[in-house]
């Protein structure tokens, strides 16, 4: 097995993608990307096959039998143990309290400690940091919207869960108002009318007037929690993915501009490798020393 590459997957409430890393450089082999649809809500078997098959069909992109294999996983989870902490989340809650690194090792014909796992949010900061928008910066926050609201944390050449989704803000905490539960419940509290999530707002099946002014809210919202994020931790550099970002046309400008109004210093991008930076985040748990560089 050579070491010098690793697979790195993401896995989400519903999708799961793979790819082989150079971990060294942080390169991803695009050839070698393999990603699928995952029922989450079925059972253990059916879940655990599926991320297992992800995976073989990547490394036959590869050309490779087996690697070390690096995982981004939501929480909560045990990441240094493998073990399932979800529930009560509408998602692979047939999981909860199994071994994942031992289960997947044995589809996989891996030892368990050819498995790692890391926080998704951490896993997607910490590509950013090797080899994205953050790259050469020494502390940072990363904040994925999405589902629900993942963060991180880097300082002082630490990586750790921020675990921002809970913290109190306006008449809730964060997580409220920063993910794709708020722009549904929003939607349908403004206009008795329903949608499955955030994509809809961009097509034109729904009117106009109405998305944009959800979307200039949300601007509010995220300016509104950089603002107190940028107070708390003291960090001017936050980077922003997950899906919701696929559509930050619509909030992104007007989120800068509050910014500027509040006389924020905080410097705001949008993730550059998209979905690859978790990938690479996972892959590079296998690195003696940390590639990121400062």
């Amino acid at each position: 097995m050579d070491s010098s590459f690793a697979l790195g997957v993401d896995i989400g409430g519903s999708h799961i993608v793979a790819a082989l890393v150079d971990t060294e450089t942080g390169a991803v082999l695009p050839e070698t990307q393999y990603r699928s649809f995952v029922n989450s809500a079925g059972n253990a078997n059916e879940i655990i096959d599926n991320w297992a098959e992800a995976i073989r069909r990547s490394w036959t992109l590869a050309g490779i039998n087996s690697s070390l294999v690096g995982i981004a996983m939501p929480g909560p989870f045990d990441y240094e143990n493998g073990i399932c902490l979800i529930a009560k989340q509408e998602k692979y809650q047939a999981l909860y309290g199994m071994n994942i690194k031992v289960l997947l090792a044995e589809k996989l014909g891996l030892q368990p400690t050819d498995v790692r796992f890391i926080n998704d949010a951490s896993s997607f900061l910490k590509g950013e940091l090797i080899a994205g928008s953050l790259k050469g910066l020494d502390s940072a926050v990363g904040i994925t919207l999405g589902t629900g609201l993942g963060s991180a944390y880097y300082t002082n050449n630490q990586l750790a869960d921020a675990e921002l989704w809970r913290m109190p803000f306006k008449a809730g905490i964060a997580e409220d108002y920063l993910s794709t539960r708020w722009f549904v419940n929003e939607y349908t509290f403004r206009y008795n009318k329903v949608i499955k999530g955030v994509k809809e707002l961009t097509e034109t099946t729904v009117d106009k007037t109405e998305a944009v002014a959800l979307f200039e809210s949300f601007a509010g919202n995220l300016a509104d929690f950089v603002v107190l994020l940028n107070t708390r931790l003291k960090c001017n550099n936050v980077v922003i993915g997950g899906n919701i970002t696929k559509a930050a046309s619509y909030f992104w400008a007007d989120t800068c501009k509050l910014l500027e109004k509040d006389n924020c210093p905080a410097k705001l991008s949008v993730a550059k490798l998209g979905e690859m930076a978790a990938i690479i985040g996972a892959a590079t748990l296998f690195e003696k020393e940390s590639i990121i560089k400062n």
